[in-house]
């Protein structure tokens, strides 16, 4: 029996679910490439600077050799990194686990993990999580997945404030740097930060249950594997190599040399989320007032985003099934496979 095609619909509509996350390039466009090169310098101390002021300062990694407790401290850190830009919690019992690894890895007892084996690891876990989501499940996507974009907004880090942005000049700014206001749910969904991936709930839970379906033949599955191993490691690999330029006293090596289990996992939350890492706690507070005070300017009517995070399901700069994609089951095989690679 032959494989059917692929469409290039439901190839686009299996690389969104499985990479909720993507790497960021707002590059503004122009004719003359002088202004190209001029906006991609920008561009890049802009971003690194986004990075810096985010996980560079709000994470801090253990160093080679370091002590239990430091070692400890480290994945406190990212732990609370995490839950306060998403809401995802994680439990003691994965802290110890990821504390454990951590130690054995930055004292010399263990490997670190290749950026191409985390994406294929990475890929094993979403896969197995699309081929047994519920309809209920699928449901449950649709909801978090739900992003209106009214807006068009972007941080600026002297004012502290988001300004509109020009679409004619800026028409591929990203959502995240551009973080558009949301409002009421119209009920369509954007599967990526960029804006990629728009369709209503409805096309997307028929198109979520078709992906669940071809999953359950073996044939069509490998193909299926095979586009998503690829996408997700480039999506891994360009994470990486964003987080090296931008912080090369915590993450140089990681290109070469590989990760440790606490990085691998700091990665595979941001491609679960889409969140790019980006921003202080007060950043994104002021982000977060001023999309409440853009809206009622424009539309006369009050809107708090107050007790919502930025990402995770109902973030305000972007909103994806987190919880859904990372739960306990997924996490504990995350763990598990991390633990695996990183073992000598």
């Amino acid at each position: 029996m032959r494989l059917k095609a692929i469409s290039p619909r439901l190839r686009f509509f299996l690389i969104s679910i499985l990479v909720v996350g993507g790497v960021v390039t707002a590059i503004n466009r122009s004719s003359h490439s002088f202004d190209k090169e001029a906006q991609k310098r920008q561009w890049a101390d802009q971003s690194q600077a986004y990075f810096r002021a985010g996980v560079g300062s709000e994470v801090r990694l253990a160093s080679v050799g370091a002590r239990s407790e430091d070692v400890r401290a480290s994945v406190d850190s990212m732990v609370e990194f995490i839950r306060y830009r998403s809401g995802l919690d994680v439990n003691e019992k994965v802290k110890g686990r990821l504390a454990q690894m951590e130690e054995r890895v930055l004292n010399g007892n263990g490997q670190r993990i290749a950026v191409d084996e985390l994406g294929n690891l990475f890929t094993t876990i979403l896969v197995a999580r699309l081929h047994n989501c519920t309809d209920a499940e699928i449901e449950q996507a649709a909801e978090a997945a739900v992003n209106v974009k009214t807006m068009p907004l972007k941080y600026d880090r002297e004012t502290k404030t988001l300004v509109r942005i020009d679409k004619t000049k800026e028409a591929n700014a990203t959502a995240v740097d551009g973080a558009e206001g949301k409002c009421k749910s119209s009920g369509d969904i954007t599967l990526r930060s960029n804006g990629e991936g728009k369709m209503t709930k409805e096309i997307f839970v028929l198109q979520a249950k078709s992906l669940r379906s071809r999953f359950q033949s073996p044939l069509q599955q490998v193909a299926l594997v095979g586009i998503a191993r690829q996408m997700v490691t480039s999506v891994v690999s360009n994470r990486v190599a964003a987080l090296s330029n931008a912080l090369p006293e915590q993450w140089g090596g990681a290109q070469e040399d590989g990760l440790t289990p606490v990085q691998a996992f700091l990665i595979a939350y941001s491609a679960a989320s889409d969140d790019p890492l980006w921003y202080s706690r007060n950043e994104l507070k002021n982000m977060r007032k001023h999309l409440e005070r853009s809206w009622q300017e424009d539309t006369g009517e009050a809107i708090s985003y107050e007790g919502q995070t930025a990402f995770g399901t109902g973030g305000h700069l972007f909103s994806s099934p987190l919880g859904l994609a990372l739960n306990r089951e997924t996490t504990a095989r995350l763990l598990k496979l991390i633990d695996e690679r990183s073992s000598k």
